[in-house]
């Protein structure tokens, strides 16, 4: 065990105090065995003067003597000399060998308390004699180690630190993770992960194999790559950059991750992964150099001009790969309050968004990009200046609609609506804003409607649609709203988003029409749309939606959970009886 040098000291001479110190839990970890020694101390000293020519050379060591042993005598006190130290350091040591050793681990596998922390202590204390020991018991057949002894022994052995067991720790994970439920791989695994973790640099081969173990799961893999980057000598970290980009997505994230929160810990290995990312950056393949770009970017700090640079030369060039412009155009939005970079996006998006550059599919991506990162103004201008809200692009149209100056009588909608993509048309949607003229309330209550009666089949446009509702304020929504809810042939989604919006207006009838519902609803699919509205629409519901509530709780015995997390939520202390069993 590390610094096991000086634990491994004379007990004997160590005295109660310093042996307190070594204690876990406030437990003498020097055990009875040490005790006493140290409690024997007095009496062989005295055991030494009492011998015939001890005895013949000095009165007064034979007075002495029979103070330690009979009753006192009477001895002048100037004629006391102090007893000798050095009787109490020529007392040899106890020894400790293979046999102690061999009953101390016997004692390991089945004692508790304080008998066994007094024979780890002893164990731990005398590693070159114990180490091999334990090995030698793990690695035999007979007699067979139960799983609770044998992790006993590998916790033991992780105390040494020795090189040579890292294997034993691997193995033992393995065997904890092929024989956990699944789902509790990564707990099962977590104490010889940290074991392993707890060695240093030096299990870092092993942790290695580990990683690239198929048969444990993804998961699992990714946290044991976690762990091995944090031990990881800085002078290794440049193999693992290297590998950014390749392997499955899990394992991918991880070692991003874990290479920029080295990067974090320690400035000195920041700058040394800066310098390793931007050798690998330059020979890479496109999608690893578009991975290595993103490491890049997240161990910058502050200003990065000349990465900046870097990356804007990257993104308007027509000959750099399309993975390698993306990244570069995602880095750049990050940081587009930079006037350059801002700069640098509006020349993208207004070239790759021209008429006849937005009909190739990539020039259209990359305009897309650079678009939907500049400031909401910019924005609207190329949009009117090109004609995006009408293009058939779904990408487009909709970053059209978001920021687009639309017309207070509502004469858009019903372009936007007429779009084919269903993304446009929730955009249109969603800038439906108060006050609603009446025709407008009309036309978004038809397309709520059921397919049947005209409306979309499109559940997303539905709910939307419900939501423009509910802010319409004028026009009379209400009335749609309510008509909406209490139609037994609407199914559930749209009826649920419908109860939402009347409980967020508040008027007395939609209200009433809420607890209604709650009441008459029936089907327990809807009636569970209907508990979710009123937790979603927030705030205290009124007392007529409680009652609604309560006898959902009453009708339907499988909501009853659900209708008590609703209350606890938006109505704290209120209870229906039927939860307090009354």
């Amino acid at each position: 065990m590390r610094g096991s040098s000086t634990r491994a000291a004379d007990p004997a001479a160590r005295g109660p105090l310093a042996r307190r110190a070594d204690a876990r839990g406030s437990i003498d970890r020097a055990g009875p065995r040490a005790a006493a020694t140290t409690a024997a101390q007095p009496l062989g000293s005295a055991a030494d003067l009492w011998q015939v020519s001890a005895v013949t050379a000095s009165p007064l060591a034979f007075a002495l003597a029979l103070a330690l042993t009979h009753a006192p005598v009477a001895v002048s006190p100037s004629a006391s000399p102090p007893p000798d130290p050095s009787a109490a350091a020529s007392e040899p040591a106890p020894t400790y060998g293979r046999a102690e050793a061999d009953a101390d681990l016997d004692t390991l596998l089945v004692a508790r308390g304080r008998e066994y922390l007094d024979a780890r202590a002893r164990l731990e204390e005398n590693p070159v004699i114990v180490a091999p020991l334990v090995a030698a018991r793990l690695a035999a057949t007979s007699p067979p180690l139960g799983p609770a002894e044998r992790q006993r022994l590998i916790v033991l052995l992780g105390a040494f630190g020795r090189p040579e067991d890292l294997r034993v720790f691997a193995d033992q994970l393995r065997r904890e993770v092929a024989g956990a439920s699944p789902g509790n791989e990564l707990a099962a695994a977590e104490p010889w992960r940290i074991l392993l973790r707890e060695q240093g640099p030096a299990a870092a081969t092993t942790l290695i194999e580990l990683v690239g173990d198929r048969s444990l799961g993804e998961g699992l893999r990714a946290v044991l790559l976690a762990d091995l980057l944090a031990i990881l000598p800085p002078d290794r970290l440049p193999e693992f950059v290297a590998m950014v980009g390749v392997g499955q997505e899990t394992l991918r994230q991880a070692l991003r991750q874990g290479l920029a929160r080295r990067a974090r810990q320690s400035p000195g290995d920041r700058q040394g992964l800066l310098d390793a990312v931007d050798r690998a950056i330059e020979g890479a393949q496109p999608s690893q150099q578009a991975a290595l770009l993103g490491l890049r970017a997240s161990l910058s700090e502050g200003a990065d001009a000349g990465f900046h640079g870097r990356l804007i030369a990257l993104a308007e060039a027509d000959q750099s790969p399309f993975v390698v412009r993306v990244a570069a155009i995602r880095i750049l939005a990050g940081h587009v309050d930079a006037a350059e970079i801002q700069g640098a996006l509006l020349r993208l998006a207004a070239t790759h968004l021209t008429p006849t550059a937005r009909r190739v599919q990539a020039s259209e991506i990359l305009g897309w990009l650079a678009l939907r990162a500049l400031p909401p103004a910019l924005v609207r201008e190329l949009a009117t200046t090109l004609d995006l809200r009408g293009d058939d692009s779904p990408r487009l149209a909709a970053a059209a609609y978001d920021v687009a100056a639309l017309a207070d009588d509502g004469a858009w909608l019903a372009e936007g609506l007429a779009h084919p993509w269903p993304e446009v048309q929730v955009a249109a949607l969603a800038r439906v804003a108060a006050p609603c003229p009446r025709d407008v309330v009309r036309r978004l209550a038809g397309v709520a409607a059921m397919p049947e009666k005209g409306g979309t089949d499109d559940l997303l446009v539905a709910r939307e649609a419900i939501r423009a509702l509910g802010r319409c304020g004028a026009g009379d929504p209400e009335s749609a709203l309510i008509k909406l809810l209490g139609n037994n042939r609407v199914e559930g989604q749209r009826r649920g988003e419908a109860a939402r919006q009347l409980l967020v207006i508040g008027a007395p009838r939609g209200i009433a029409a809420v607890a209604k519902a709650l009441e008459t609803a029936g089907d327990p699919e809807v009636v569970r749309r209907l508990v979710d509205a009123v937790r979603a629409a927030g705030g205290a519901p009124p007392e007529p939606v409680i009652v609604g509530l309560c006898q959902v709780a009453v009708d339907l015995p499988a909501l009853r959970a659900p209708v008590a997390d609703t209350l606890r939520q938006v109505a704290p202390g209120r209870t229906c009886s039927i939860d307090q069993g009354e």
